[in-house]
């Protein structure tokens, strides 16, 4: 997966990202050379009130999911990841989906065929998630979760910063 000149992201490459729009298009221009997406979103969890954020959106429109928008976990391939540990890819049949992801309606509408989520922990707690969406139903595989995963172990310290308002 990795090219030889490829190195993963350390914090410091997050450096002068003053909002979650800065740190979201590093995030994407780390990502998108080496995964195929159509859409990427960083999305604040609120595990004491079972929901999620999204604090940035970058591509395809999925209806009613906006920078800002608040939901329920329940039923998503978010709370799948949490509660996977590591995280989750799934993708291909669409009844398959929206039998186990019942709020995946919307992504599938907008012509997504396949979602990574990989939820960041911070000192042991789950803060926020990266998500990737495409419309390859099969364009995630464990070397794209584990690429993620460690590219947001990098930005983890910045989204919790901008979280705070001190970022």
């Amino acid at each position: 997966m990795a090219e030889p000149d490829w190195r993963p992201p350390t914090p410091g490459d997050f450096t002068g990202a003053a909002n979650f729009a800065a740190l979201g298009d590093r995030l994407v221009d780390i990502l998108s050379p080496k995964i195929n997406f159509q859409r990427f979103n960083i999305g604040l969890i609120d595990l004491a009130d079972h929901m999620f954020v999204d604090a940035y959106v970058s591509g395809r429109n999925v209806a009613g999911r906006a920078t800002g928008h608040r939901r329920t976990l329940d039923g998503t391939v978010v709370e799948a990841a949490i509660a996977a540990g590591e995280g989750v890819f799934v993708g291909g049949d669409v009844d398959a989906l929206l039998a186990r992801f019942p709020r995946f309606g919307p992504v599938i509408e907008s012509g997504m065929r396949a979602m990574l989520a990989a939820p960041l922990r911070y000192e042991g707690s789950v803060v926020a998630s990266l998500v990737l969406a495409s419309v390859d139903p099969d364009a995630f595989d464990q070397a794209a979760l584990d690429l993620v995963n460690r590219v947001g172990a990098a930005a983890v310290g910045w989204i919790v910063d901008l979280r705070a308002g001190i970022g």
